[in-house]
């Protein structure tokens, strides 16, 4: 219950695939742009040098279209409904009780001394009112 199943991350793979490839083709065709570039204005080069730019331009964009499908991609992947931060803690120092009332259910970490469990209640209670919540 408290360890949440991990998928694999086929779409954030899948997006970094591509933004290799977009960075190994654009490289590839800034180095053919800078060779046919010199010989743009020759009428047999006009067609090749256009395809070039353009060919550059849109893996440039590609880059980035797969950079941002790769951050939503891991969004997607890693948001689970158990999002507490208890993925990687001991299950036996975990507790829950609820839900209450307002159908809430409270998730902790048991500590070994009060001191430790109240030092940590005041910290949170601090960072709270730091943020303006209740």
């Amino acid at each position: 219950m408290f360890s949440p199943s991990k998928s694999d991350p086929v779409s954030s793979g899948r997006a970094v695939r591509w933004m290799v490839f977009s960075v190994v083709v654009t490289a590839a065709l800034c180095v053919a742009d800078g060779v046919v570039a010199p010989h743009s204005h020759d009428p047999e080069y006009v067609l090749i040098s256009r395809w070039v730019y353009d060919f550059r331009f849109l893996f440039e964009q590609l880059i980035l279209v797969s950079a941002v499908l790769y951050v939503g991609a891991r969004f997607l992947e890693t948001r689970t409904v158990f999002s507490v931060g208890f993925n990687t803690g001991d299950t036996s120092r975990i507790s829950t009780k609820g839900p209450d009332a307002d159908m809430i259910v409270w998730i902790g970490r048991k500590y070994d001394s009060d001191m430790e469990a109240e030092t940590v209640a005041a910290a949170l209670r601090e960072k709270l009112a730091q943020t303006g919540m209740p």
